[in-house]
Parts: structure tokens; sequence; C-alpha cells
């Protein structure tokens, strides 16, 4: 009798592992006990032998890793169920047989298909995972980092698990969705929960629209809720009665007579009116008065350190306020070659006429780190190695000011298959590294971190995976805000600026209260290409202006680029 027992015990645990790898099987669950015959549903959803003839759909912007991860995701399936699976992005026309909307298709990503609309719908924007929508399978998460996480577990827990008896794909009734963790669980805004919030910005300023990112992007990190971001000119489309945080003018005739207060230069109003609409309004008279509004917001939401967090906004009052500390950060690629002691002379006063409380210098030679560290040390300490052997060759150094910053950590890696020796992708014609600086603030103990590169110039692919690698490593750091300067090789706009945008940074240029967007690299007039950025985590960084330092020192240019410089401040 103990014997049968043991092998009944055996058997049921074989079958409980086997049904954990089989997620395309239905979840068995215990209905109690009943003397009428039980009656099982007949099994639905994508059959094997159906594959022939199916596409996996991808957006048609989607970035290099989106594509990447939908390729590969082809591949895998085509060699699993030796099947026909094609490949297209999700442009689609009405009538046109080969750009039609078909039935047979697996998407992946956040495409324009409505069955990719519902299944994200339930999803905050680090959540993951697959389900069959309207008999289409979805694959996706928010972000790119979530997709291709998306991609690698369904690989792992349906692909890898198919086995010769296997008669579907997945079924109707499969669904695995993976819950990102989030320092905020639940978060309450003037009685409402922040899901019910609408963030408006008002169009007359462009600088609005960036507050309404940086406050979305903030409230995505910290809670997962992703807010819907309209225009003052689209509140017509949206229900009455629906919340909204307004980012602005009070002078909207969608703004309660309550919150439309008097309001001097220096000061702002951040305050709700929860009559029949719910509308808190974060307005000043000019841009920075509503900068400061809103950085009131968020440090509303960043002074309450609990999972459950509630935030009560007082009366309509004007409020003024003393601007919190701004830095500055440089990047300045001061030309290996043609080093003279003029030119040299001429560099070290271009960087004093700023003096920037972080510098990031590319092409620097030992010289010429030798001499910058010479001139600057009674200011500045640096950090970083040649990206040679022995820490010769040129660095990727990051200078930051001494009096205002204590040093936490800091490193150079090289971006390659081996980041922690001296090495490069076979695509890159040399050696290429990035130095990293994690800096804490001595007057307030705010931490950040600032990365200074110089990719690759020869070759996209060298840069594309190079910047893979800076990325990977930005991940153990992703509750730091973040200035990562550097001359990148590639033009705005670029594969390359378009995977940094997508993955983790947002370009200063287009974040800043002021912008001045000139060619960075300019090559003594035989270029006028912008490859220099300053990029920042934009959810915790409020870029107050951006310049490119374009003006000549003792009447010429003092490098083949020109430094750029952008003031910023933290408030993450």
């Amino acid at each position: 009798m103990k014997r049968c027992l043991s092998l009944l015990l055996i058997a049921f645990l074989f079958c409980g592992l086997f049904v954990s790898c089989q997620s395309n099987d239905v979840d068995q669950t215990l209905q109690g006990n009943t003397d009428a015959p039980q009656t099982e549903a007949p099994l639905t959803g994508i059959l094997l032998s159906s594959l022939d003839g199916y596409r996996v759909i991808r957006a048609e912007s989607a970035d290099a890793q989106t594509v990447a991860a939908a390729a590969k995701l082809c591949t895998d399936l085509i060699k699993a169920t030796n099947t026909q699976i094609g490949i297209a992005d999700d442009f689609y026309r009405e009538g046109v047989e080969s750009a039609s909307i078909k039935h047979e298709e697996i998407l992946v990503g956040s495409t324009n298909r409505p069955e990719t609309a519902t299944f994200l719908a339930d999803l905050k924007s680090l959540d993951y995972g697959y389900a069959v929508v309207d008999g289409k399978l979805v694959i996706a998460g928010h972000t790119t980092a979530a997709t291709a996480a998306a991609v690698a577990l369904f690989k792992e827990e349906v692909i890898d698990c198919l086995t010769e008896n296997s008669e579907f794909l997945v079924l109707d009734s499969t669904s695995r969705i993976v819950r990102g963790e989030y320092a905020i669980d639940s978060l309450t805004l003037c009685g409402k929960p922040i899901s019910a919030f609408t963030i408006v910005y008002d169009k007359s300023d462009e600088y609005n629209a960036v507050l309404a990112e940086t406050l979305s992007a903030y409230l995505s990190r910290k809670s997962g809720y992703m807010l819907e971001i309209e225009s003052s000119k689209s509140l017509d489309k949206l229900d009455a009665d629906s919340a909204l945080i307004y980012i602005g003018s009070s002078e909207n005739a969608e703004i309660p007579a309550s919150l439309k207060v008097e309001l001097t230069d220096g000061q702002y109003i951040l305050a709700a009116d929860t009559g029949d609409r719910t509308v808190v309004l974060a307005a000043g008279n000019t841009a920075k008065d509503t900068g400061a509004a809103v950085e009131a917001l968020l440090a509303a939401f960043v002074s309450a350190n609990d999972k459950a967090v509630s935030v009560s906004l007082g009366g309509a009052e004007p409020i003024a306020y003393a601007e919190t500390e701004l830095l500055s950060a440089m990047s300045f690629n001061v030309w290996v070659s043609n080093a003279t002691d003029e030119r040299m002379q001429s560099a070290l006063k271009m960087i004093k006429n700023y003096m920037p409380d972080t510098l990031g210098v590319q092409e620097a030679s030992v010289k010429w780190m030798n001499f910058l560290k010479a001139n600057l040390s009674d200011n500045y300490a640096c950090v970083g190695v040649g990206r040679d052997e022995g820490g010769e060759g040129e660095h990727s150094a990051i200078f930051y000011a001494k009096d205002k910053f204590t040093l936490i950590d800091s490193g150079t890696k090289w971006m390659s298959a081996t980041p922690d020796v001296p090495s490069k992708f076979e695509e890159s014609s040399l050696n290429r590294i990035f130095t990293y600086a994690v800096l804490e603030r001595k007057s307030d103990g705010m931490r950040f971190l600032c990365i200074n590169t110089h990719l690759e110039h020869t070759s996209e692919e060298a840069r594309i995976l190079q910047a893979e690698v800076l990325l990977a490593f930005t991940e153990q750091y992703a509750d730091l805000p973040m200035i990562c300067t550097g001359d990148f090789n590639t033009v705005l706009g670029g594969e390359l600026y378009k995977e940094i945008i997508a993955t983790r940074f947002a370009d200063s240029s287009s974040l800043a209260r002021q912008t001045q967007k000139v060619a960075t690299f300019h090559d003594y007039g035989d270029s006028s290409k912008i490859i220099d950025f300053c990029f920042v985590s934009e959810d915790d960084v409020l870029v107050d202006s951006y310049k490119v330092c374009s003006e000549k020192v003792d009447g010429n240019y003092v490098s083949d680029h020109h430094p750029v410089l952008i003031k910023y401040r933290l408030i993450g």
C-alpha cells in the first residue's frame, strides 16, 4: 500500500512539473464534490498546424532593440515549429491586400493594433507578459526593455516547452503577466487615484509640454501609472468628469474660478478644485514659475516614503519660492591632434569661462590629461583612465567640482563583450570606453550618476553594440538621476539616437526651458553636425538651459568640436 501511494505521489509531482513548463495548458481548479457529470469545454487557441502564414508584427517606428527581439522571436518560432512565419511592421492601408490587417498575427511590443491596446491597458510601466486577445497573441510591455523581457519569457515558457505531442502554441485562456516593483503601490491626489487623472498642458508656452512629459515620466517610474497627456486645445476630447492636472496658465476657460488668482513673477499656484471635476493647477506667470510649481508637486510625491501615498493640496494662494540649486554639466571633445600650447590654453579658458560643476572630456590623451589636471586641480577632482593597456591612450574622463560633491563610486568600462578589461567589439576600429561617477551633493546628500563617453566613429553597428553595454550598465543605478555626456558620433534622430531615447535617456536640448541648438562638430568649417549630446533621465532632471558654446577664444575655435553646456535641477 505504501509503495502504491509513493508511486502515485511521484506521478503527481511529475505531472506538476510537466504542467509548469507547458504554459499553454489550462489551469486545473478543483470545483468541489458533485455527482453531476463534468463536461470540459473544448480547448481553443492558436494551433501549431495553423502557423504557416502567420506574421510577427512590430511597430513601424520600433527601436532597434524591439526590431531585434521581434526578429529573434520569428526565427525561434520557425525553428521550433518548422513552419513558415513571416515578419512585418504594423503599417496598413485599407483596401490594399498586401498592407491589410490579418487575423493571423503575433503582436510584439506597442503596435497600432487594438489587441495590443487592450493588453497594455492592464499593465503598469514595468509590467510585461503575453496573452491571447481576441484571437491574436500579444507579447509586450510598455517599454523597450519590458517588451524584450516579455519575448524572452515567452520563449522560455512556451517555445522551449513545445514537444512532438503539442497541439497548440498557446490557448485562448493563456496569459502570463509579470508585475514590476514600484516605490509607490497606490497613489491618490486630492482624494482620487492617480490613474483617474489626465495631464493637460497649456499651449501658450512650449515648455509646459516638457513639464507635462517630466511629470508623466516621474509618475510612471515611481508608481507605474502612465497618465495620458493632452494639450489644452484637446480638452473637448476628454470626459466632462475626468480629473485633470493642468500645467500652465490659469486663464483657460476650463479652469475653475476658484483657481484664478493674481500672480506676480517669482510666484506660482499649486492648488485644486474638487467640485464637479477635480482640477489640480500648477501654474505661474512665466515658464520658470510654472516649472517651480511642477517641481513642488513632484516634491510632494517624493516627501512621502510610504508604499501608499496620499497627496492633498492647500487653497488657491500665490506661493513665493526660492529656486532650488542649479547645476551645470559640460561635454567637451578637446581634439587629440594638434595639441599645441596655444590651443590647450584656449581650451582651458573656455572651461574656466563657464566653470561647469561636471566636465566630461573626450579625446583627452595623456598629454591633455596632465595639462587639465595641473590647471584645474584647485577646483576639480578627476576620475577615469585611458582606453588602452595600462591606462594609456585617450580618456573619457570626468572632472567634478570638489567643493560641491563627494565621490561615492567611480570607474571606467570598456564597451565590449568584456567591459572590465581593455577590449573592443570586432566592429569597432578602436577600444571605446565610458567613465562613470556617482556623486553626492554636499548641500543636501542628493546623489546622481554622471557618465561620459566617446563612441566609435566608423560603424553604426559598433556604436549600437557599444551603447547597449552602456545602457545595460545604467540598470543598476535606475533609482538615481543620470547625466550622460559625450561624443556619440551619431546624428540627431539617427538609429542610435532613437535607441538611447527609447531605452533610458532624454535629449536635454529637447527638455530645456531655454535652448540654443546649433552644430556641435564644426571641423573648422567642414561640418555642421550635431553629434555631441548631454542626455539626462527626464523624470528626475529638470533642464533649465541648453547651450552650444560656439564662440571663439583669442580669435580662434579651441577644438573641432564646440563644447555643450546644460544647466539643470535634480528633482529625484
